[in-house]
C-alpha cells in the first residue's frame, strides 16, 4: 500500500519523549513517506504550546475518550497503566485519517522497512508480534513461560490495526477504560492480558518472523548479526528491536525487568552490546534537548497530594461501583472545579464500610499488608489508636495524612477543603 495511507505513532508522557524522537528518527528514516506522531499524556499546555513547530506531537485533549473524557483514567491508573490504557482511543484517532495505523512503544527502534506486516495488517485488520516462537526452556533462567503467560501471550509493545479491525479497537476501549491495571493475581497486565482472549474472536494476523520485537525476553532465540553494516536475526533483516527497561546510564544491563538470572548477558555478545551502545548513545543525544525532567503531569491531585495507589485502587473501585449502578461517579480532581469535591470523597468513608475512618486510611489499611498487621482494629473502627498507625507510614502516604488531617465523622468537613478552594478562586 502507498505509505502515505498508513501512518505509526507512539504514546509518552513526557520522561520518555527522548525515546519517542529516536523512534520517530528511525521510523521516518525507513518510511519517509509515512506520517508519525507521539501521543504526549501529561502536561497538554505545554504540547499544544510546541505544536506548531513540532506537528507530530499530539496532546492527550486531542483523542476522543467519549463523554466521560480522561479525567477519571488519569486519575485511577499510574502512569504506566494510563499509558497503555490510551492505545485503543488514540488507535480510533488516528484510523479516522489513515487506512492502518501501527502503534509501536516508544522504547523501540526501527532498523528496516515494515512493508509486510503493514501489508499483512489491512489484509487481516489486526496484527500481532508473540512474546516467543519457540518452546522456553525450562533450565530455571528466566523470563519462564509462567512469567510469560502471567504478562501475556503477546506484547503490546506492537499492534497494527487497519480500518476493518474497528470492532476490535472498541471492544479494547470499552475495557481498557477501567481494567488496564497491573494486577496479575486477578489476571489483569495494563492492556496486554486483553489480547489474549480477543485473538479468537478477532482472530488476528500473528507474525512468525523473528525478526520483529526482538527483546529480552526472546533474544536467546533470536540471536542478531552484523553484515555489510545491517543487523540480521538469522537470514532476515531486523525490522525493529525493542529495549524494554534498558537505561543507557547502565549500558551494562539489557533491561531493568530481566532477572538475576537471563540467558542473554551483553558481555557475551559483542555485536548486541555494539547494538544497545548506538542506541543508547542516541537517546543520551536527544535527551540533552528535551524538557524531560519534568513531574509526571498526573502524579498529584494537587500540589503536595500524591496520587498514591491506594488512592488510585479506591477511586477505581468507586468508578466500577458507579458502572454497575450501586454509587456514585467519584469527582475527578482534574476536572474543572474537581478539587473540592475530591478532597470531600476523599475524607469521607467508604460506602457499606462500617467504619467512620476517612477513605484515605481505610484504602491504606486494606491496601499494605505491614498496616493491617500493626493495626488490625482499624478496619473495625478503633479511632482511638487511629494516629498511632497513621504517624510514621512513610513516604507519600505519610505526607499525604500530614496534609490532610483527620477528625471523627462528625468534623470531616476539614479545613483544607477551604483553603484549596479559596486558592482555586483567587488563581494562586
Amino acid at each position: 500500500m502507498s505509505h502515505s495511507q498508513f501512518a505509526a505513532f507512539t504514546i509518552v508522557a513526557h520522561n520518555y519523549l527522548p525515546r519517542a524522537r529516536v523512534l520517530g528518527e528511525s521510523f521516518r528514516r525507513v518510511h519517509p513517506d509515512a506520517a508519525f506522531f507521539i501521543v504526549v499524556i501529561d502536561h497538554p499546555l505545554k504540547v499544544r504550546l510546541r505544536q506548531e513547530a513540532e506537528p507530530e506531537l499530539v496532546p492527550i485533549v486531542d483523542i476522543d475518550f467519549g463523554a466521560e473524557g480522561f479525567q477519571h483514567m488519569a486519575v485511577a491508573y499510574n502512569v504506566t497503566e494510563f499509558a497503555t490504557a490510551i492505545k485503543p482511543f488514540a488507535l480510533r484517532h488516528f484510523l479516522a485519517d489513515f487506512e492502518c495505523v501501527l502503534y509501536i512503544d516508544p522504547d523501540v527502534e526501527i532498523y528496516a522497512p515494515l512493508d509486510p506486516i503493514v501489508e499483512a495488517t489491512v489484509e487481516h485488520g489486526i496484527s500481532l508480534t508473540p512474546h516467543c516462537l519457540q518452546p522456553i526452556a525450562r533450565d530455571g533462567a528466566e523470563p519462564s513461560e509462567i512469567g510469560i503467560m502471567a504478562a501475556g501471550i503477546f506484547n503490546l509493545g506492537y499492534i497494527g490495526v487497519a480500518r476493518q479491525g474497528s470492532a476490535f479497537v472498541e471492544w479494547w476501549a470499552e475495557r481498557l477504560r477501567r481494567d488496564s491495571i497491573v494486577d496479575p493475581a486477578n489476571h489483569l497486565f495494563t492492556d496486554q492480558r486483553w489480547i489474549d482472549i480477543s485473538v479468537p474472536i478477532f482472530r488476528p494476523y500473528i507474525e512468525a518472523s523473528p525478526a520483529y520485537n526482538v527483546a529480552y525476553w526472546n533474544l536467546d532465540q533470536r540471536p542478531i548479526e552484523r553484515r555489510d553494516g545491517a543487523y540480521f536475526v538469522g537470514d532476515e533483516p531486523l525490522r525493529f528491536f525493542h529495549f524494554s527497561g534498558y537505561e543507557p546510564d547502565k549500558p551494562h544491563w539489557i533491561s531493568r525487568h530481566q532477572p538475576s538470572t537471563p540467558r542473554v548477558r551483553l558481555s557475551d555478545h559483542p555485536v548486541l552490546a555494539q547494538l544497545f551502545d548506538e542506541y543508547g548513545a542516541r537517546v543520551l543525544a536527544v535527551a540533552g534537548t528535551e524538557d524531560s525532567n519534568l513531574e509526571y503531569g498526573w502524579a498529584q491531585a494537587f500540589p503536595g497530594l500524591e496520587l498514591t495507589a491506594p488512592i488510585r485502587r479506591a477511586f477505581r473501585d468507586d468508578l466500577l461501583l458507579a458502572d454497575a449502578g450501586q454509587g456514585e461517579m467519584p469527582p475527578s480532581p482534574f476536572n474543572p472545579g474537581g478539587t473540592e469535591p475530591f478532597l470531600q470523597w476523599l475524607s469521607s468513608s467508604p460506602p457499606h464500610a462500617g467504619t467512620a475512618i476517612p477513605r484515605y486510611l481505610t484504602d491504606i489499611w486494606t491496601t499494605r499488608p505491614d498496616v493491617r498487621i500493626r493495626m488490625p482494629g482499624a478496619a473495625s473502627g478503633d479511632l482511638r489508636r487511629i494516629r498511632t498507625w497513621a504517624v510514621g507510614l512513610g513516604g507519600a502516604d505519610e505526607q499525604n495524612i500530614a496534609l490532610l488531617g483527620w477528625r471523627p465523622e462528625a468534623e470531616q468537613r476539614f479545613d483544607l477543603v477551604h483553603t484549596i478552594a479559596d486558592i482555586t478562586r483567587h488563581g494562586v
